[in-house]
């Protein structure tokens, strides 16, 4: 508690008279330097959090905060093994699906893409694809895709457009191995916020992706998603025993295969701890050559103060 000569002293000092009218600029802008510091520091640590939570929401908008990848021959019981999964604690989706990197051609021109094929059912309950997306959701099935609005753009598609498919798991024939084709069309154009996603990724509907990559009853993947993303590496001990006798399959955390964007940002976020470490010293050093001049202009008046019998 501040004794009354403490509030005395304080009231007494608080405005400067004009002998001390020189001490009170380079005090004030001291305390300007101070506040800019403060405020570049908030704006910064907000700033790279914002980036930050953006990015990882982005990120594992289309992709689980742990994914089983499964062998060559694929997951053939995903349905119990899914069903198991989802009663662990802290678990709160999961999704088989199947992805496979084909070719895409329309109107003349070809591109590589990734396809990744969905349940009705899971890609319904995935606000980031539904909520812009263009179509509806009742006709993704059977040979209907959707698309991202990169792709629509570049090759010039929408709603309704057709095109073919090819996959280089081809057949064997005669003359050789041939690639697979199929013909597909656009259903629903989707738009996650990001273009790696808007441009190369199209998805199928999982029936129909079975069939085509010849994995009858099986998925390649399961995409599972977690409470809390910066704890789910926990869960992976957890979920390998329910695996079973699929062997060949491995665990992923989502820092295993977004390595590059977090390495990336964790060197971003090393400089600006650097840069807000040099501010924060400029702010203390303010501080500190404010108490400094303030108590020499005052010598005469601690000593007076001290005579009197007030303590250091």
């Amino acid at each position: 508690m501040a004794s009354p000569l403490s509030l005395t002293l304080a009231a007494r000092y608080l405005r400067a008279r004009k002998a001390e009218g020189f001490v009170s600029v380079i005090a004030g802008f001291s305390f300007l330097g101070i506040m800019l510091g403060v405020a570049t520091l908030i704006i910064v640590m907000s700033v790279m959090n914002g980036f930050q939570s953006q990015l990882l929401q982005r990120l594992l908008g289309l992709n689980g905060h742990i994914t089983v990848i499964g062998p060559v021959q694929g997951i053939r019981n995903f349905d119990v093994i899914a069903s198991d999964i989802e009663h662990v604690a802290g678990v709160t989706k999961v999704m088989p699906l199947i992805e496979r990197q084909d070719l895409l051609s329309a109107k003349g021109a070809s591109v590589g893409i990734i396809v990744r094929a969905y349940r009705s059912g899971d890609i319904a309950n995935t606000p980031l694809l539904v909520d812009k997306l263009q179509g509806s959701l009742q006709d993704f099935k059977g040979e209907g895709i959707w698309i991202g609005t990169a792709m629509a753009t570049r090759l010039g598609l929408k709603i309704g457009d057709q095109m073919a498919l090819l996959s280089p798991q081809g057949r064997a024939t005669p003359f050789g191995t041939v690639p697979k084709s199929m013909r597909v069309k656009i259903v629903g154009i989707f738009d996650v916020g990001m273009y790696e996603y808007n441009s190369g990724f199209v998805l199928m509907p999982l029936d129909t992706a079975q069939g085509f990559y010849e994995l009858p009853y099986a998925v390649s993947e399961i995409s599972i998603q977690t409470k809390n993303p910066q704890t789910s590496f926990a869960l992976t001990d957890r979920i390998e025993p329910l695996l079973g006798e699929t062997h060949g399959a491995s665990i992923q955390d989502w820092r295993d295969t977004n390595q590059s964007y977090f390495n990336a940002l964790k060197v971003e976020r090393n400089v600006m701890f650097l840069i807000l470490t040099m501010i924060i010293l400029v702010a203390v050093l303010n501080v500190v050559s404010g108490l400094i001049m303030l108590v020499k202009d005052k010598g005469s008046d601690i000593a007076i103060l001290r005579t009197l019998g007030a303590r250091n």
